[in-house]
Formats: structure tokens, C-alpha cells, sequence
């Protein structure tokens, strides 16, 4: 079992093509990416699913393990997603994994005991767009999934975070 990692998928989102510079068939090539993931595997998205119901049915479908959601700024209630089939909706969520303590949110938060906090939001934009409080909290402990520069499709929580130990100073793994 493997848990993923995916986040601001923003499926039928025609405007988030523009704005992210994503080719015309990133939903497409999205779908696709999901091929990746086994029946017992986990994926983890950090929000922003679609931009209509249809969509994210959609992108359920070809979801073939548990699916868990952060939600996003663009998504509805817990009890909405739940109802469209994920297995599990928060605001946020920890696990304790590969020696750190974890926090998965959709846009940055004030670090608490957590080693790493793993987030979405601000896509690859540059950072002089992003929202003044949430710059104002960001330390060397939040790290930025940005799925157009993740090929478009889920990473693994493994390889993630031994990116993540690897560039901290000090440390050779």
C-alpha cells in the first residue's frame, strides 16, 4: 500500500488552463495520471477537486483505492463530498510517516508539532500573487505540491517526503 499525493486538479476549470499556463487536455492527461494508483493504495488530494459536480464524478470514477480529501477553497461541504463518494473529507489531516509527523492542508497553516506540512493553493503562480497572511506564515516546514509541475499526476508520500529530508541541511538519506 502507497499512499498519494495530489492536489488542485480543478477539473472542467477552463479559466485554471489560462491561468496556470495547463495545456488544453489537462483533464485529460489528469485522468490518466491516476493510472498510477493501486486498489490498496491511498490518494490524498488537497483540494480543489472540479469546477462542476460532473467533473468530479468523473474523476471518482477512475479512482480505483480509498480516496481522501482536504478541502479546498473551490469545494463544497464535508457531507457534499462525502455524498459524491470519497471515504474521507477534513479541513486537515496528520499522519505520523517515514519519521515525521505530517500535516496535509489546502493552503499553508501556522506550523504546530508537525515536521512537515504538505499544501496546495497557489499553483505556479509567483509568490508576489499569493495572499499577503498566508506568505506571512510560510516556513522552511511547508512545502508546496504545485501539479503542474508534478507532471499531472499523484507523487508518493514517500518520495515526497524524502525530497523534503534530503534538501534540509545536514541530513545525507
Amino acid at each position: 500500500m502507497n499512499f498519494w499525493i495530489t492536489t488542485d486538479t480543478h477539473i472542467g476549470h477552463e479559466n485554471i488552463k489560462k491561468l496556470t499556463n495547463r495545456p488544453e487536455n489537462c483533464d485529460e492527461l489528469i485522468i490518466k495520471g491516476l493510472r498510477v494508483l493501486a486498489h490498496d493504495d491511498i490518494l490524498i488530494h488537497l483540494g480543489d477537486v472540479a469546477f462542476h459536480d460532473a467533473g468530479e464524478r468523473k474523476y471518482l470514477g477512475n479512482i480505483p483505492c480509498k480516496k481522501w480529501l482536504v478541502l479546498g477553497n473551490h469545494d463544497k461541504s464535508i457531507s457534499f463530498h462525502l455524498g459524491l463518494g470519497w471515504d474521507w473529507v477534513g479541513e486537515s489531516m496528520e499522519l505520523r510517516r517515514f519519521g515525521e509527523l505530517i500535516k496535509f492542508s489546502h493552503k499553508p497553516t501556522p506550523i504546530g508539532e508537525e515536521t512537515i506540512q504538505f499544501h496546495g493553493h497557489f499553483h505556479n503562480n509567483p509568490m508576489q500573487y499569493w495572499e499577503g497572511e498566508l506568505k506571512d506564515i510560510l516556513t522552511s516546514k511547508h512545502q508546496l505540491l504545485i501539479i503542474e509541475n508534478m507532471g499531472y499526476k499523484p507523487a508518493t508520500l514517500k518520495s515526497l517526503v524524502r525530497a523534503v529530508q534530503r534538501a534540509r541541511p545536514g541530513t545525507y538519506s
